[in-house]
């Protein structure tokens, strides 16, 4: 069986890296056949797909209304991972397509090109992105749940984002559209580090495969 790791970064950045690495390398010493998806990065790990990696997407360097304007499209949809990863997938044919952390620099879009190219789909939730715009459910301290019982707006609305409008309202955007396109329903299967964040996500997903495997 053939797996294709998908994380926006491919060094230790947090704990979501890491837990990417441990399952990646578990699959490795299991005799699975492990192929990488990524974004390029000084620090980034040694790869034999790292052709295949997309541009470094630092959000933060982005100056200008030109340089703004394409951040804010790629930070909903970015085209180039979608044609890189297609062309993976053409290349490797893996069996499983399994994302981890994906979202703003790599963007949800790549659950589509892996569902149309017929690969079973599985997604690693290490935060509350799916019903959070900002991935916390917290704001002032408290827990808030206005964008998963109401609308998405509320991140902009919050300024849930660093008390910053644009960026709110990217995050507003971006969530709409994920609600417009529906990649996460296209998965096969969410897996969830807590019986609570299953639970989460089910609200949102009802239909959904939400399995609990512990970090």
């Amino acid at each position: 069986m053939k797996i294709l790791f998908v994380n926006k970064f491919f060094f230790i950045k947090g704990g979501a890296e890491t837990v990417f690495f441990q399952e990646r390398d578990a699959m490795l010493q299991a005799g699975y056949q492990v192929v990488d998806f990524s974004m390029q990065h000084a620090e980034n790990k040694p790869s034999p797909w790292e052709s295949f990696f997309v541009h470094n997407v630092d959000y933060h360097q982005s100056h200008g209304l030109t340089g703004k304007l394409k951040a804010g499209i790629d930070f909903i949809y970015n085209a180039e991972a979608c044609n890189k990863l297609n062309t993976l997938l053409l290349e490797q044919r893996p069996d499983i397509v399994h994302f981890h952390n994906i979202y703003h620099q790599l963007t949800p879009a790549l659950i589509g090109v892996a569902k149309r190219f017929g690969c079973k789909t599985v997604l690693t939730a290490h935060d509350y992105k799916i019903v959070c715009p900002s991935y916390t459910m917290l704001r002032d301290g408290h827990v808030c749940d206005d964008c998963l019982t109401g609308p998405v707006s509320n991140a902009f609305r919050h300024r849930c984002q660093q008390g910053d409008t644009f960026k709110s309202l990217l995050l507003s955007l971006e969530a709409y559209w994920q609600k417009f396109a529906q990649n996460y329903a296209m998965l096969d299967c969410i897996i969830a580090p807590s019986e609570f964040m299953r639970q989460t996500l089910l609200r949102k997903l009802p239909r959904s495969r939400i399995d609990v495997i512990v970090n």
